[in-house]
């Protein structure tokens, strides 16, 4: 865990340096944007959902509703969030990717596949950026459409909160760890399995990327702050486990 976290840090930390604030500029504008709507939707759904949920708690578990209670209120944070993450990672892929070429420059000195030195170029790789973002999505939703459907049978919905939590955190290192991947030509499943790879590494990272998110303040920052801190990552210990396409 102390290793994924070191990286979002150090991800955070490099929003302050000269010549990487411009860029994190417009993830960070998007992600106050929609956190704004996401503040003002889940204060409308919150009492619904969480009622919703114990009221499914089968009467010889009522018991424990004052255990239960909590967790799914975890649950509604995390399911409303990562929603709106998926959402503010589509808007924000173009901006994300262009920070994360920034970052590996920094990082390795040289620059990736994709860069462009242009912004012509850089409005080119826009259709890109959000095909790969589909791509993400049409792997992580599936997964997530499971989750929701085991959160809303009886008695194993107790497992769900945590495995939204696992869901999220896999999700997350995906997310973040594919900018970096993509502007090296890597394809998405190679990408996949360096992760896998590298589980430990990568959960804990996502780990600390979704506890970050539902922090108040803290979560306006975390979009261009985890793709900083992701691209390290990627940089320093992932990026030679595989081939660019």
């Amino acid at each position: 865990m102390n290793e994924g976290l070191n990286y979002l840090a150090r991800g955070f930390r490099m929003l302050r340096e000269p010549g990487i604030r411009k860029y994190a500029a417009g993830p960070l504008l998007i992600n106050i944007a929609l956190f704004a709507a996401l503040i003002t939707f889940a204060s409308q759904q919150f009492n619904y959902w969480t009622d919703y949920l114990l009221n499914q708690i089968p009467s010889w578990l009522s018991f424990l509703e004052f255990i239960l209670w909590p967790l799914f209120v975890l649950l509604m944070l995390i399911v409303v969030i990562f929603s709106f993450t998926m959402l503010i990672n589509i808007i924000g892929a173009p901006f994300n990717a262009i920070l994360a070429e920034q970052v590996a420059e920094r990082c390795t000195g040289q620059s990736p596949a994709s860069a462009s030195e242009t912004w012509a170029g850089t409005l080119a790789s826009v259709p890109r950026s959000l095909v790969r973002e589909v791509a993400r999505l049409a792997y992580t939703l599936p997964m997530a459409l499971g989750i929701w459907i085991i959160t809303l049978i009886p008695g194993i919905n107790v497992a769900a909160p945590v495995l939204w939590f696992l869901w999220g955190a896999w999700m997350m290192s995906i997310q973040y760890s594919d900018y970096a991947a993509d502007n090296n030509r890597v394809k998405f499943g190679n990408m996949r399995n360096v992760l896998s790879r590298n589980r430990a590494l990568t959960l804990s990272f996502g780990a600390a990327v979704t506890v970050a998110t539902l922090i108040p303040v803290l979560n306006l920052f975390v979009m261009p702050a985890a793709v900083c801190g992701a691209t390290l990552m990627w940089c320093e210990q992932l990026q030679n486990q595989c081939t660019p396409a």
